[in-house]
């Protein structure tokens, strides 16, 4: 695997959530490129008449919210891409939505976002890697309620393919020891069980697809400083051993993997 490159611009974005340059993504160059507070807390940390000016009015129409298991986490796809005013997302497998973008606010407070929550925005950007489609009050909202939520926050570029490319999880402890038993894999939001039986059956479907690039996404564990700036693929390389499966793995780490940072957890360097 090559290096990450860092895009100088998304760590001021990330540490400041202030400024007005728009998110900036990592890569590996061989890719594609918990709970969280009360309500009443959130809003006073993200302020009120913030909340109020991206919210709407009351006679807005609601949202619709895809309730699933307590613990069980989302892969929460997100667009503005090709839209005016609006935006859409889709909550696993379900039927693609299109919000207003007043409504973007009060849909995030809804989905009432946790540690294992998979959150992907796809991103629109010009030669020189800016992104053209996020509006910047929803992008200055967004970095400042990732503060208080433990979702993960990955951001991808927006193809056509972008809301149907299947997107493997996996939900284990924060810290460290994370032994394979303790781990359930996912895709879609869809549990394919605990253990090495879940890790093989993930294995197991990511073959099936034969072509393609795989996206393995991690929740938002804890860093572990510069010297493991890829935690998420070397817990995965541990669990491929503990399972049998090291070199079927590495195999596929070097071939169709495409990493991709999180964001939140970029985000928890401050």
């Amino acid at each position: 695997m090559e290096e990450i490159s860092i895009d100088p611009y998304l760590k001021n974005e990330m540490q400041l959530a202030q400024s007005n340059t728009r998110t900036y993504y990592i890569t590996m160059n061989k890719g594609m490129s918990a709970s969280i507070a009360s309500l009443p807390a959130l809003l006073f940390s993200l302020g009120i008449s913030t909340i109020i000016f991206l919210s709407g009015c009351a006679n807005s129409k609601p949202p619709v919210i895809v309730r699933t298991a307590v613990d069980q986490p989302r892969v929460i796809r997100i667009s503005f891409v090709g839209q005016h005013g609006s935006f859409r997302m889709r909550i696993n497998q379900q039927p693609v939505q299109k919000l207003g973008n007043t409504e973007f606010a009060t849909s995030m407070i809804q989905l009432n976002l946790t540690y294992g929550d998979i959150v992907v925005w796809g991103d629109q950007r010009d030669e020189k890697g800016r992104e053209l489609s996020q509006p910047d009050e929803i992008s200055r909202w967004w970095f400042k309620y990732l503060k208080n939520a433990r979702a993960s926050y990955y951001s991808m570029p927006h193809k056509k393919d972008f809301f149907s490319t299947p997107i493997f999880h996996w939900l284990a402890p924060f810290e460290k020891p994370r032994p394979i038993t303790g781990a359930t894999f996912f895709v879609n939001g869809r549990s394919f069980g605990r253990g090495s039986d879940g890790f093989h059956k993930m294995m197991d479907e990511i073959d099936a697809m034969k072509i393609g690039p795989v996206l393995i996404f991690a929740p938002r564990i804890k860093n572990e400083g510069q010297s493991s700036p890829r935690i998420a693929e070397d817990q995965l390389l541990a669990w491929a051993k503990d399972a049998a499966v090291e070199t079927q793995f590495e195999k596929l780490l070097v071939s169709r993997y495409a990493g991709f940072m999180d964001f939140g957890r970029f985000m928890d360097n401050d």
